[in-house]
């Protein structure tokens, strides 16, 4: 063994004795990854000196953590995604996703295949993507059925190819994807992604894993391997958990004691035979009765037992044990089929009996050179081996130990099963019993190719796979296969329209119709939409625009309708079947239209593509990174209802739509300002089916002309836009609104730039005019007229003379909106004589703000006129509560704010 074979067997000693938790023993992996990628590329001095320096210049975490853009994993992204769009535009929507470690030639590759082909038999007009995630190792020999895309993640990350950036880039695939069912077949990087983030992925796509087998640690008794790593954990988030052996499943929901629920959603799939079809059905048939009459006319005469060992030649399968039993039975010749995957330089050792045969496509070349008495069988653990499924169908003995599913399979009425540790004595028993009496050997066999048959043929594993709950999905009966750049829908109209709107901003035109036509490269126009402009400017910077690519920017001049209106008229006038909204100060980057239009491609479902910003400053020198105010959300009304602006935002140009969106809901076009929470909120509340696309792809301008400077402004359109959104919910949400005033004090009122701003509106209001009550009331949100006349009031109630004794009469009015009323409500009471009274009102957060204003313009006044204001609506049982306490009178009336008292109606009898 060359020293760094012994290095890598020393180290993988030391992992599993490690006296670490597993996690642990991940994140040294991790960290360790570039030496051990180093070490395989290049197993000498050289690798290992790059191999450290790569662990020294990459620590853990921190590659890419600090940078604004991870521009190669979004690139990747934009890739992968576009080259599933152009399969789904042969094939179909890709709806199944499949993720294997490797693609090489083994059981679970079969697997995966196999469920390929089957996906495709039962919905042909939807396709499946097969994801190698873990390590770029692709056989040539594995050819996948027509429909099934390959992608292969190191094909895509550049240098840095950590377990890290590849779970993260197969978390933003499914994010944006989301395929109606994600199935993990063994990748370790994807089960890592179902522990870390499986509660919310299940949200969007149905989660499905394989495992098939305890693994065990050298020892033999330590468990390892996918079912002691994940099995446990990842099970609460899985849709279903399927092996192929019943086995299995049994004792792994006794081994971790799982609850009836998860036992529930683990089931068996019997693995098709891939020789049960055409002639191959009844080739075992045909050998068998082939081996019965050479039995009868040999009368005796037989050559050496030729005995057969096919699979990977690898620690696992036990190939010490296997060459232990060649030098025992030298009775018989031995042939072995297969790859060595052992320790590099590795070979099997020149026995007379033993000869290699080298890899095999099909088990069909075992028969072409030899007629074998037995196949041998060696495995420290198993699932359900393909490789004696294809032995039993073409009507070979087999010698197995029934480790995992072996013994569902060979009993001692289909073959020679052996206990799950054997001896070489076993082995040896076995062989002579097969070789001693033939016709029982054949007669095993028949038994074991009747069993085969039955379970492991095609018809029957399609059934099962079709009887799996969620798994395969609806029939897509009217599926649209979206034509792939260049096709005819292409050359009649433009598949995306971006709309401009522009209201003196036309300075910025050169630089945001640029990056429109820099973020496409299918067939676009541009609508830039002139909204009134009064720029003198306006008219040659339009004529510059159209210059800047004739045919594809079109302008449409209107009289000013307001942002939302522009953004309506553009929307229009759009023929795309993708719309791409765009401020003109504001920029998209390269590749993000096409990056989304492809999303949307792969998953027809989908109606909005949503990507992540970065911010800019005027000069587009200064770029900045928000928090993650996208990524982390999953788009539920709920977030738009309650987390808008709480560090959920979406500018409007992250954003590409289906133009059938825009059938239902459109702009606001009396909304002045958060026009884009009302937009986006009844998008949600319209049932729009939101799909996030990671990725830094627009650009927010930040500049003193930007509307939201105005804390006062932006302030009282937070409560207007919240109206109307309270209104459209129509009371299902009872809470919504006193969310949207909590928020209203957290961010504008107690903002010191509203503060300031308030003061110099007061300040100007006090040098226009007399005490009048805008001057006097203190609420930061005014622009409503105000029609009630509190100084009147005030004055009207002064004339009544009370004295400041203890009232008589405590009058309580709970006050929630009837702000017409209220003047006469309250002057009601003035007009009462002979008797001392008390006002008690108590405002519980009325949404219309000339209510707040008029009672903060009362409040203080009087001794004997209370005002209570609560800031949230705490409902009408605790306004009474709080005004009975505040109240002081011997007795206590009540009236409502839309009520009135006739005159004298306390007169004293």
């Amino acid at each position: 063994m060359m020293p760094h074979q012994r290095f890598r067997a020393l180290a993988r000693v030391v992992y599993y004795r490690l006296p670490l938790s597993q996690r642990t023993k991940w994140h040294l992996r991790e960290r360790l990854q570039p030496l051990l990628a180093a070490l395989r590329d290049s197993p000498d001095l050289t690798g290992l000196t790059q191999g450290l320096a790569g662990v020294i210049r990459h620590p853990r975490g921190q590659a890419n953590g600090n940078a604004l853009r991870d521009n190669g994993r979004e690139h990747a992204l934009a890739q992968i995604l576009q080259s599933l769009a152009r399969h789904a535009s042969a094939h179909g929507p890709v709806r199944h996703w499949i993720a294997l470690p490797f693609l090489a030639t083994g059981g679970a590759e079969m697997v995966a295949l196999n469920l390929c082909r089957t996906l495709r038999q039962l919905r042909p007009n939807q396709s499946v993507a097969l994801l190698i995630t873990d390590r770029k190792l692709v056989s040539e020999r594995m050819v996948l059925p027509e429909g099934v895309q390959l992608v292969v993640f190191d094909d895509h990350l550049g240098e840095d190819l950590s377990y890290a950036r590849k779970q993260a880039l197969l978390r933003d695939l499914l994010l944006a994807a989301q395929p109606e069912c994600f199935h993990n077949i063994n990748s370790e990087v994807a089960w890592h992604l179902i522990l870390a983030e499986g509660e919310r992925l299940k949200r969007f796509t149905k989660l499905f894993a394989s495992i098939f087998a305890f693994q065990f640690a050298l020892d033999g008794h330590k468990k390892i391997g996918y079912a002691a790593y994940f099995l446990k954990q990842g099970m609460p988030h899985l849709s279903g958990l399927l092996s192929d052996n019943q086995r299995f499943i049994d004792d792994a929901a006794r081994e971790y004691e799982l609850p009836d629920e998860e036992r529930a959603r683990m089931g068996v799939l019997y693995q098709p035979c891939r020789l049960l079809h055409g002639i191959g059905r009844e080739l075992g048939r045909q050998r068998l009765a082939q081996r019965r009459q050479r039995l009868t006319e040999a009368s005796g005469q037989r050559g050496r037992p030729q005995i057969l060992w096919a699979g990977r030649l690898d620690a696992e399968k036990r190939i010490d044990l296997f060459l232990e039993v060649v030098r025992r039975c030298t009775f018989a010749d031995f042939r072995v089929f297969g790859q060595v995957v052992l320790e590099e330089g590795a070979v099997l050792p020149a026995l007379p009996n033993l000869s290699c045969e080298g890899p095999f496509s099909s088990p069909m070349e075992w028969l072409e050179r030899f007629d074998f008495d037995a196949f041998v069988f060696t495995s420290r653990w198993e699932g359900m081996p393909n490789i004696l499924i294809e032995a039993g169908a073409l009507g070979i003995p087999v010698i197995a130990p029934t480790v995992g599913g072996v013994g569902e399979l060979v009993s001692l009425d289909t073959g020679y099963p052996l206990p799950e540790c054997p001896s070489i004595g076993d082995y040896e028993q076995a062989l002579r019993a097969v070789i001693e009496s033939p016709q029982e050997a054949i007669a095993r066999a028949d038994q074991m190719l009747e069993r085969v048959l039955a379970h492991h043929n095609w018809d029957s594993f399609v059934k099962t796979v079709e009887r799996i709950p969620g798994y395969v999905g609806q029939r897509l009966v009217d599926a649209q296969v979206v034509p792939a750049p260049g096709g005819n829908l292409e050359e009649v109209k433009p598949l995306v329209s971006v709309v401009i709107p522009c209201y003196n901003q036309a300075r910025y035109l050169p630089q945001s119709i640029a990056s429109a036509l820099a973020a496409c490269s299918h067939s676009l126009e541009i609508i830039v939409v002139d909204d009134g402009s009064t720029d003198r400017k306006t008219a040659h910077y339009l004529s510059e625009a159209e210059q800047m690519a004739p045919g594809v920017v079109r302008i449409h001049r209107q009289a000013n309708q307001g942002l939302s209106g522009a953004r309506n008229s553009g929307i229009a006038l759009a023929r795309g079947a993708f719309i791409q909204l765009l401020d003109a100060d504001d920029l998209l980057a390269p590749g993000k239209i096409d990056a989304q239009v492809a999303q949307l491609q792969v998953n027809p479902g989908l109606d909005v593509s949503v990507s992540n910003f970065l911010l800019c400053d005027e000069s587009r020198s200064d770029f900045s990174k928000p928090e993650e105010a996208i990524a982390q959300f999953d788009f539920t009304e709920q977030d738009f209802l309650y987390r808008w602006e709480r560090g959920f935002a979406i500018p409007i140009h992250c954003g590409v739509f289906r133009r059938r969106v825009f059938e239902e809901v459109r702009f606001d076009t009396h909304a002045r300002a958060k026009e884009d929470w009302l937009f986006w909120t009844s998008l949600a509340m319209a049932g729009t089916r939101f799909g996030y696309i990671h990725g830094h792809w627009a650009m927010y301008r930040q500049h003193e002309g930007s509307m939201r400077r105005s804390y006062v402004n932006m302030g009282r359109s937070w409560l207007q836009t919240g109206l109307k959104i309270d209104g459209m919910l129509a009371g299902r949400e009872p809470l919504f609104f006193e969310s949207v005033v909590s928020w209203f004090e957290q961010c504008y009122r107690s903002n010191p730039a509203y503060q300031q701003e308030i003061a110099s509106l007061q300040t100007k209001v006090a040098g226009e005019s007399s005490r009048t009550l805008a001057s006097t009331a203190l609420s930061p949100v005014s622009g409503h007229s105000q029609t009630v006349n509190a100084e009147d009031l005030i004055s009207r109630l002064e004339r009544r003379g009370w004295t400041g004794v203890k009232p008589f009469i405590s009058v309580v009015i709970p006050v929630y909106n009837h702000y017409e009323h209220l003047e006469r409500c309250i002057g009601s009471i003035a007009e009462q004589e002979g008797i001392q009274l008390e006002i008690v009102c108590v405002d519980d957060a009325s949404p219309d703000q000339r209510v707040t204003e008029f009672m903060r313009a009362l409040q203080d006044r009087l001794p004997y006129l209370k005002i209570i204001i609560h800031p949230l609506n705490l409902g009408i049982s605790r306004s009474l509560n709080d005004a009975v306490t505040a109240a002081t009178g011997e007795f206590v009336a009540f009236l409502d704010g839309c009520g009135l008292f006739f005159y004298r109606s306390f007169r004293c009898k």
